[in-house]
């Protein structure tokens, strides 16, 4: 064994993101690409995404002023935009100094954009909720909010705007209908406006070819991995970026009834070999992949049984197996896309556990 058994391993696939990034553009007839690089790039490593994609795309998206800071002391020249805009006159303040786009969603915000005194105007990304009741104007108000905006004078003109699916991964008719109902919100207030717009993220950018507007936010897609359960990202053209791994590191037979975990928590339920892996939820690995999961060796899905420990879990290896201490296990990429790894399990559950992937993991680019 090579390699120290307890490290687990993030392989990033740069030529898998250019791929993707260029089916995106494919899909979406041009439109421009806003990258999404928050929480670490999904778990894949922000700064090194972002060197990778920069010729590639039109924009970064990331999660606040301290993440675009992070990108910008690296070099990074393309624009980027805070998605949860600022909560202060400082970042403010440093938003206009490394010319960071912010989007503005409440009223505090407004407020101090037109009390602040900053170096130069800033361009922002104006947050109108047309359905999903979370960050942004109600439609109501947005008109008075945009001729505010409008008349700021730390505002580059013209103003851009966006908005957020709620439910355009669920194909079900009523969630159909609103999803429909919030494109038609939201292209009624664009009208004879002049800045960008961008409505559609990852499951607009698959599923509604009429919400590629002059922007699009790739989230999960540009990663590889499908934002409806049921798919995987090769069902539409995508190659998984990220191939996490680990090690056996204990190979044991256990009879039917013995008592596995603290707490005796885990009860076997016929004699099998059972393995363990050297990752945990320390690594990232969460209680979320308890339901029904799944990982790779020797040529095989095997199943995760048992409690979910911090720096292992077990597998059954079943009657049989051929598997010694020091064979790879892919917890899920290539030969296990992340939707089988996790079958059954949210969506949600495939965000968490890219962008939850801690220090310990070591991640290589390739």
């Amino acid at each position: 064994m090579n390699e120290k058994v307890h490290m687990t391993t993030a392989l990033i696939q740069r030529d898998a993101l250019l791929h993707n990034i260029d089916k995106i553009k494919k899909l979406t007839n041009n439109s421009h690409i806003i990258a999404i690089i928050k929480s670490n790039a999904y778990g894949h490593g922000m700064r090194d995404v972002a060197k990778i994609l920069e010729d590639s795309v039109d924009y970064f998206g990331v999660s606040n002023v301290e993440e675009a800071h992070t990108i910008f002391l690296e070099g990074v020249k393309r624009p980027t935009i805070s998605l949860s805009g600022f909560y202060s006159h400082k970042e403010l303040n440093l938003a206009s100094r490394i010319r960071l786009e912010c989007v503005v969603h409440n009223h505090e915000q407004v407020d101090i954009l037109e009390k602040c005194q900053i170096r130069s105007p800033i361009r922002v990304w104006m947050k109108i909720d047309t359905g999903m009741n979370r960050l942004g104007f109600s439609l109501n108000r947005a008109t008075k909010i945009y001729d505010r905006l409008n008349e700021c004078k730390n505002i580059v003109k013209p103003i851009n705007i966006m908005s957020h699916f709620s439910s355009a991964n669920n194909h079900e008719f009523r969630f159909h209908l609103f999803t429909r109902f919030q494109l038609n919100r939201f292209k009624r207030f664009i009208i004879g406006k002049e800045g960008r717009s961008s409505i559609a993220a990852s499951s607009g950018i698959l599923f509604w070819p009429s919400s590629h507007l002059r922007c699009v936010r790739s989230g999960i897609v540009m990663y590889g991995i499908s934002p409806e359960i049921g798919k995987e990202g090769s069902d539409f053209g995508l190659v998984p970026a990220m191939t996490l791994k680990s090690r056996l590191i204990f190979i044991r037979q256990f009879n039917f009834g013995q008592k596995i975990g603290y707490e005796q928590s885990w009860i076997i339920e016929k004699k099998t070999y059972i393995g363990i892996v050297s990752i945990g939820y320390g690594d990232g690995y969460h209680n979320c992949h308890s339901k029904e999961s799944w990982v790779f060796i020797n040529g095989r899905k095997v199943p995760v049984v048992g409690p979910i420990l911090m720096d292992m879990i077990f597998v059954d290896l079943g009657e049989k197996p051929h598997d010694q201490i020091g064979d790879e296990v892919i917890i899920w990429g290539k030969d296990l896309p992340i939707e089988k790894a996790f079958n059954g399990h949210e969506v949600s559950c495939l965000y968490r556990s890219l962008s939850q992937l801690t220090s310990r993991v070591k991640r290589r680019y390739i």
